[in-house]
């Protein structure tokens, strides 16, 4: 009988993109996937150790997997499996723990530790890797929308962030095999593609840039749906932002990954830009895509973060359009800068300014679908109808829901929005 494995991927979506790579890998390899839920001879757990509580959700998930089959066998990696490989072998010491730089060595990895039944080891990792190892969605995976990873790694030392000591420094694929990998994508059926990186503005190959890339990739022919992943503020350049304006098929969405309103806080963030520098990307993005879909994320309650510097945050949000953002609670990460500063917050006060900012957001988000009803958008669904309604997004990234008397699954057609119901954007196909 095929041996089974089932697949968690935590985080970003450049985590979801390798997820998807190496599922397709042991799908190569004989292996049935099946459910995370089901019993499986492995599961793999692809983590996230950017917050304490992405720490937590990961090793819940740990936990899950030995209660589902407590005679199948965990595979953890990922970011948290390169910093807290001591910890994960506490909560699971029959796991095999690949790091970050081993994740795609994992399949010769588990033939080496199957053949010498070496489960006890205590990890599997080294502290760099400047090699680049492409990803893209495959055949396991829904062919709606497909992610394909051109960059990887952060050169940035912001003083919060744990991922240039989890992913390395900065890599990038080169342009030709990143327009090749596109073309695959596109002659399987995707419809829509997203490029991922950790630091994706940062993308170069020689001369190239991730605005040539985008154009060079928006080219191709039979390719409907382009869409940059989060992007940050500084690497936002006035060549990409007309090229979204002027190509159809590029999406007017940006994920521009702000972190504070505060010119002070920022600065001790250690990041490149200042509160001017944010105010001209976003003046630029909304006066040229005034109907964009605008999203950010944002850290509340770092270190010597007073009531005054949260304030400017919540001023920024209110000055702009933004359609949704996410928020993060700050948390000490080892080897950070930020970890060794003085003044750090209470857990009361991190919880208060982040209701706050979740309810502004759910305005913010509820503003934008209202502003949209009665116009009309291509929708891209996916998934399954469910009783009757079937769902997907436009291109400004509003979720629409559309009862329909047949599958839709991986189609474009043009819908108008109705209404909002519980929250939620309903159209009809037009």
């Amino acid at each position: 009988m095929k041996k089974t494995v089932a697949f968690h991927s935590f985080g970003c979506k450049l985590n979801q993109s390798e997820t998807q790579s190496l599922e397709k890998g042991f799908v190569d390899r004989g292996y049935d996937v099946v459910s995370f839920e089901e019993k499986a001879d492995y599961y793999v757990v692809d983590t996230c150790t950017v917050t304490d509580q992405a720490d937590s959700k990961c090793r819940n998930i740990i936990r899950k997997a030995e209660r589902n089959n407590p005679d199948g066998r965990v595979i953890v990696t990922g970011c948290m499996a390169q910093m807290e490989s001591d910890r994960i072998k506490e909560i699971n010491p029959k796991s095999l723990i690949v790091g970050t730089f081993e994740k795609f060595n994992m399949f010769d990895i588990l033939h080496d530790v199957e053949q010498s039944d070496s489960w006890e080891t205590g990890g599997i990792f080294t502290d760099e890797n400047k090699v680049f190892v492409p990803t893209q969605t495959q055949e396991t995976s829904s062919r709606t929308r497909a992610f394909l990873k051109v960059q990887d790694g952060c050169n940035y030392i912001c003083s919060f962030c744990i991922i240039p000591f989890s992913r390395g420094r900065d890599r990038s694929n080169a342009f030709e095999k990143s327009i090749g990998e596109a073309k695959d994508l596109i002659a399987s059926g995707y419809k829509e593609i997203t490029l991922t990186g950790v630091n994706i503005g940062e993308y170069k190959d020689g001369e190239k840039r991730i605005d040539d890339l985008v154009e060079a990739i928006s080219d191709l022919s039979g390719l409907e749906r382009l869409r940059i992943s989060s992007i940050e503020p500084n690497t936002v350049t006035d060549r990409l932002i007309s090229l979204v304006k002027e190509r159809e098929n590029i999406m007017p969405h940006f994920h521009v990954p702000i972190q504070s309103g505060s010119a002070e806080i920022l600065k001790k963030m250690r990041r490149h830009y200042d509160r001017d520098g944010i105010e001209r990307i976003l003046d630029r993005i909304c006066t040229e895509l005034p109907n964009a879909s605008l999203g950010s994320d944002f850290i509340i309650g770092f270190p010597q973060e007073t009531d005054t510097h949260f304030m400017e945050t919540v001023s920024l949000i209110e000055a702009y359009p933004f359609t949704y953002y996410h928020t993060f609670t700050y948390s000490s990460r080892q080897k950070t800068i930020a970890e060794r500063m003085d003044g750090h917050i209470d857990s009361k006060t991190k919880a208060q300014r982040s209701e706050y900012l979740r309810k502004l957001m759910d305005a913010k988000k509820l503003a934008f679908a209202e502003a949209n009803i009665g116009k009309q958008f291509n929708v891209l669904f996916e998934g399954k109808p469910h009783n009757g309604v079937q769902n997907g997004f436009t291109d400004n990234y509003i979720k629409t829901f559309v009862p329909t008397p047949v599958e839709l699954e991986n189609q474009i057609k043009r819908v108008e929005i109705t209404h909002i119901e519980d929250r939620k954007a309903f159209g009809r196909l037009v």
